[in-house]
């Protein structure tokens, strides 16, 4: 093995010169070397007469990387003036201790053997472990044995120790760089949300909606949240308690703010309060201890759950798969209608992702509208325009989009043609209520629409190929045809799935004929 690194020079201590001294003096002697790999009882012994640069010897191996490999000890001679106490070698590192007195080497380790690595050293039989005070480690990273000698700094140890001091600088000025922006960020966006609160504030005192019992500025902090029921587009939902009440807690990350603002912005449209479009108590921030930001929106809850989660569960008679579907398109019928009072109007507004799992069932068992994150207004002041086209036109679910957004045929700034994929929305929904209707006998299993054709989260292509090109649409029951109510309305439903969507029907003329429909008497066996 060849040497690499120069052994660096030895600062010598009074204490130190005092014991050269002494074992110098015990030179003039034989004297005897403890040897873990002689056969005479694992010691050597040395003539001094022949040569004074016969010693005791400990060599201990280990990797470059620093673990331990094995340990020699020795009588031998020194090819040097100066003992070799370090020097590393292509695949090892070797630390030696010299000494020059009986059995020397026994128990004694080198002076440049680090603290670390002390302790993974196996001690002859006899020695007693190494005290910690005995092996330390300075401040500055360099070794210190306090009994034996002085510290042995290489210039490859003193390189690390700058490298290292170097890092930590930098580290600690970027991590505090890093706080800055971040605290900057942070009170930004709070800044921002607490513009985006009062703004609530101000359209509840206008619009008078809400509920009137409970005080925003007490709600959030007063709420307890139960149990997590479920996860909307942008957030998570939780069964919440409020002073005894049920209410369901919309929860969006700082991060969907503008998703939150959108939200609400649509819940408190002036004269949006609707039967039959959910309630939005209020919207505000929720901040815990450990600073955590959230963005709350305080709901109507309803125990039934989604009409998704009800028709998987029940089935239906005629009257109330009629009382759900004239429940629901009162409220799309209310959400698309522009109105216009003295001094107060209502843009049309339309919802881009009505769909079952969107539509509570309240518990007098009729149905309500939620979940407007997609949704868009009408401008006033042009009726035929929408008031922001939206960045993207496949928004939505799209096991439930019509097929001129499947194509992307659709006019995106046209207000109607948001109101027309509404429609088609609202046939798939008509759909999955009428194949859980009891009549002539068993229900119809439930299913999605589609769900023979496409996976369970079928991409755009996948619904374009079946909806578009291959113009499918959901199975029809002959035995609907039978029954005088289910006929009528599987009749207005197909009119709603046309592919042409100025074809389809209007919301206005679906609630029209629904309401004849519930006023006409009824054959006893159609109405069971």
């Amino acid at each position: 093995m060849s040497l690499h690194h120069r052994v660096a020079p030895v600062k010598m201590r009074p204490v130190i010169a005092l014991l050269t001294m002494l074992t110098a003096a015990a030179r003039a002697g034989n004297f005897s070397c403890y040897c873990n790999e002689c056969s005479d009882g694992n010691t050597c012994t040395i003539d001094t007469s022949s040569s004074s640069k016969f010693r005791c010897q400990t060599d201990i191996h280990t990797t470059l990387n620093g673990s331990y490999i094995r340990t020699v000890h020795s009588c031998a001679t020194l090819l040097l003036d100066a003992c070799v106490e370090y020097y590393r070698a292509e695949t090892l590192v070797v630390y030696t201790l010299c000494c020059t007195t009986d059995q020397c080497n026994r128990c004694g380790l080198p002076s440049t053997l680090p603290p670390a690595l002390q302790s993974l050293v196996p001690r002859p039989p006899g020695c007693p472990p190494i005290p910690p005070f005995l092996a330390t480690a300075t401040p500055t990273g360099t070794l210190e044995t306090t009994l034996v000698t002085d510290v042995v700094n290489s210039s490859e140890v003193t390189q690390f120790n700058i490298i290292i001091a170097a890092l930590v600088v930098v580290t600690v000025l970027i991590s505090l760089l890093a706080a800055i922006v971040i605290g900057a960020g942070i009170m930004l966006r709070r800044k921002k949300m607490m513009v985006a609160v009062d703004d609530i504030k101000s359209l509840e005192a206008s619009s008078g909606h809400g509920d009137s019992k409970m005080e925003q500025k007490t709600i959030v902090d007063e709420i307890r949240r139960v149990k997590h029921i479920g996860n909307g587009r942008f957030g998570r939902v939780w069964l919440g308690e409020w002073r005894g009440e049920k209410v369901a807690v919309k929860v969006f990350e700082t991060k969907d703010t503008e998703s939150w603002e959108h939200e609400q912005k649509i819940y408190h449209t002036k004269m949006l309060h609707h039967e039959n479009i959910l309630n939005c108590v209020t919207c505000s921030m929720w901040s815990s201890l450990s600073s955590h930001t959230e963005l709350w929106m305080i709901l109507e809850y309803h125990e039934n759950g989604s009409l998704y989660d009800y028709l998987t569960n029940h089935t239906l008679s005629t009257p109330e798969a009629l009382r759900f579907l004239t429940s629901i398109i009162s409220g799309l019928c209310h959400l698309h209608t522009e109105i216009r009072a003295d001094n107060e109007s209502k843009p049309g507004i339309a919802h881009r992702d009505l769909k079952s799992k969107n539509i509570l069932v309240k518990r007098d068992m009729t149905c309500c509208l939620a979940d407007f994150g997609l949704a868009i207004c009408q401008d006033l002041t042009r009726q035929s325009c929408v008031e922001k086209i939206p960045p993207h036109p496949h928004q939505g679910t799209k096991r439930y989009m019509a097929p001129e957004i499947l194509d992307g045929s659709i006019n995106g700034s046209s207000f109607s043609a948001y109101k027309q994929a509404d429609m088609y929305a609202l046939s798939l929904v008509m759909w999955e209520i009428l194949q859980r209707c009891e009549i002539e006998g068993k229900p119809l299993e439930y299913t999605v629409p589609y769900q023979a054709h496409v996976p369970h989260d079928p991409s755009v292509e996948e619904m374009k190929v079946v909806v578009v090109l291959r113009e499918i649409r959901p199975e029809l029951e002959e035995r609907w045809n039978r029954n005088e109510v289910l006929a009528i309305i599987s009749s207005q439903m197909q009119e709603c799935w046309r592919a042409n969507p100025h074809a389809r029907l209007t919301i206005a003329r679906v609630k029209k004929s629904l309401q004849q429909l519930t006023q006409a008497p009824h054959n006893k066996d159609d109405w069971m």
